[in-house]
Formats: structure tokens, C-alpha cells, sequence
């Protein structure tokens, strides 16, 4: 079991960290920074995360394991709902958006950092940033493909492949950069509101996603 005292000490670390690697990203983090801001030790850091890698590893974990779980949570819940039957392509979307879109909810410090490191780990050039993203997000991105692929077995993968990064990378600049959203879609001044947000994003892409095939139209028959 845990002590109280440890568990805080570890928060505290894990706290510095994030807003340390929200601010400057994995290599402009300092671990002297982390330790003056936690006020510890390096050799407490380094007794509980081992190394500045797994420190980002274990941010990561704490800010989007629970998103992550709940996703791939409501994503199986609608499949054994279906019985076995495609699942309709609006349900996948609303749950492939809407628990992201959570983190727009205004007045709450812990979204609004998640939001500063999620836009700062995607813009991050560092590789060890652009590996752990990339491998953390892979779970998921692989349920919603083989979601969709079931959903509209028509639709060749190279092209599904393309069409889900497109929303991907949608929902990136929402998350990363909600004011871009507020000024070019609500004429400034409006706080992003996933309510309306979401079913604008799930119309658009639906019907993105239902749209003709377009690598089979790039085969040119044989003479």
C-alpha cells in the first residue's frame, strides 16, 4: 500500500513534470527544473520514474490513460450492443470524438493542461515525444479502423486509412488550439462548445467516410 506521503510526493514530481513538458516539451524540459519546482531530490525522481523518458511516460499515463480506457470502453460496449452487426458509422464517430471533445469542457485546470500537452506533445519534433505518442495512441486508432473497416467493408484501407487521419488531425486543432476554432466559427469571443461541435464534426465526417472509394477509381484497367 501506498503512504499518503509518498503518493503526494510522486503527484507533486508528476505535476512539475507536466507543466514542464507542457511548456517546453521533452528535450527543452529540464529535470532540474522538475525538482526545484516538486521540491525534492533528483535521486527521488530517479527512485520513482527512473529516467526523464518514463517521467513523459508516466504524464502521459495520468492525463490520458482514463481517456483512453473510456474510449476503447463505449467503442466495445456499442459493438456487443450490435450483436455482431456493423455498427453504424455516426455511433463510432460520436465515440471516437466525444470523450476528446470532453477536454474543451471551460472552467477545468486539468482539461485546460491536458489540452497545452496534448498540442505540445503533437507539435513536439522531439522523436522519444513523436514514439510515445504515436505508440500510446496506436490501441485505439487500430479499434476505430477495424470499427469503421467492419462498419463499411466497401471502402478499400488504404482509403479509410486516409480519411481517419484526416479527422485525426480535425480533432488535433481543436484540442491543441480551440481559439483558432472560437475565431474562425463563432466570430471570437465563444468558448468552444463540444455540444455543438461534436455533431458538425460527425455529419461532415459520415459523409466523408461514405464517400465513393477513391483508390479503385485510380486503377486503370488492364488492355
Amino acid at each position: 500500500m501506498i503512504e499518503p506521503a509518498e503518493a503526494s510526493r510522486k503527484e507533486k514530481i508528476l505535476d512539475a513534470a507536466e507543466k514542464a513538458f507542457a511548456e517546453m516539451g521533452f528535450e527543452g524540459a529540464s529535470l532540474r527544473q522538475i525538482v526545484a519546482s516538486a521540491d525534492v531530490n533528483l535521486a527521488t525522481v530517479y527512485y520513482y520514474f527512473e529516467s526523464k523518458e518514463k517521467l513523459l511516460e508516466a504524464v502521459m499515463q495520468r492525463r490520458f490513460g482514463p481517456l483512453k480506457e473510456r474510449q476503447l470502453a463505449r467503442l466495445k460496449q456499442a459493438q456487443e450492443q450490435a450483436g455482431g452487426q456493423p455498427v453504424p458509422v455516426a455511433v463510432i464517430l460520436e465515440i471516437m470524438l466525444s470523450c476528446p471533445l470532453a477536454l474543451t469542457t471551460p472552467g477545468s485546470p486539468e482539461n485546460q493542461m491536458s489540452m497545452r500537452l496534448l498540442g505540445r506533445m503533437i507539435t513536439d519534433p522531439s522523436p522519444h515525444s513523436q514514439t510515445l505518442l504515436q505508440t500510446r495512441h496506436e490501441q485505439v486508432r487500430q479499434a476505430f479502423f477495424e470499427a469503421f473497416q467492419h462498419t463499411l467493408p466497401q471502402l478499400p484501407a488504404r482509403d479509410l486509412h486516409w480519411r481517419l487521419e484526416f479527422i485525426w488531425g480535425a480533432l488535433a486543432i481543436i484540442l491543441c488550439n480551440p481559439g483558432w476554432v472560437e475565431n474562425r466559427t463563432l466570430g471570437g469571443g465563444e468558448p468552444v462548445d463540444a455540444a455543438k461541435v461534436l455533431p458538425q464534426m460527425i455529419s461532415f465526417f459520415a459523409a466523408g467516410l461514405c464517400a465513393t472509394a477513391v483508390t479503385q477509381s485510380d486503377i486503370l484497367p488492364v488492355s
